[in-house]
């Protein structure tokens, strides 16, 4: 690949994803627009046409892990695995 398909690849990739920001805002603010209507209709199911849309709370139990290494570092140390990942990033 030459150093001119890079920059157009890169540049596409860089367009692609401003335009997938942009789509992500606008599905996060009607998302907020059917989550306050429900919470003003007291629902946390609604039908809406062919959708059912829910809005429930849940509870879940997760380990404290900064509590865990605060409380017993030595301990929390022996069982610490280092991981490894590579990031690709585009600016």
């Amino acid at each position: 690949m030459s150093t001119i398909d890079l920059a157009r690849k890169a540049k596409d990739l860089h367009e692609l994803r401003s335009m997938i920001g942009e789509l992500q805002a606008e599905a996060d603010t009607i998302e907020n627009e059917l989550k306050a209507f429900m919470d003003a209709q007291g629902a946390d199911m609604i039908m809406a046409g062919a959708f059912r849309l829910t809005w429930k709370l849940i509870t879940s139990s997760r380990f404290d892990t900064a509590g865990f290494k605060a409380t017993m570092p030595d301990l929390a140390a022996r069982f610490m695995k280092q991981t490894t990942s590579r990031r690709f990033t585009i600016a």
